[in-house]
């Protein structure tokens, strides 16, 4: 497994942009590629189509390590290419 990670302090540099397209691109190259979108402005997330969590699920409990993350995860954005999409709680990390 290879987790790839964007960080920037400054906004506005394409972060986002480049997280989804190396994400989209390497599931086309075959990678099962998971992305999870754990900015809380969640731009990923309205680039994917505006994908919005599953109601009733808490993504706090996936972050304490309660709920198992295969429930939080969107698997019907593109072929090869899974998601977990931003929640407003993100805000309070």
């Amino acid at each position: 497994m290879r987790i790839i990670a964007f960080y920037s302090p400054k906004g506005g540099v394409g972060k986002t942009a480049a997280a989804v397209n190396v994400a989209y691109l390497a599931s086309q190259d075959n990678c099962r590629t998971l992305l999870w979108d754990l900015d809380p402005q969640g731009a990923s997330s309205f680039y994917l189509a505006g994908a919005e969590t599953v109601k009733g699920r808490k993504l706090s409990k996936l972050l304490e390590g309660k709920a198992p993350m295969a429930r939080f995860i969107h698997d019907d954005v593109y072929p090869g290419l899974d998601f977990i999409p931003a929640h407003t709680s993100f805000r309070n990390f």
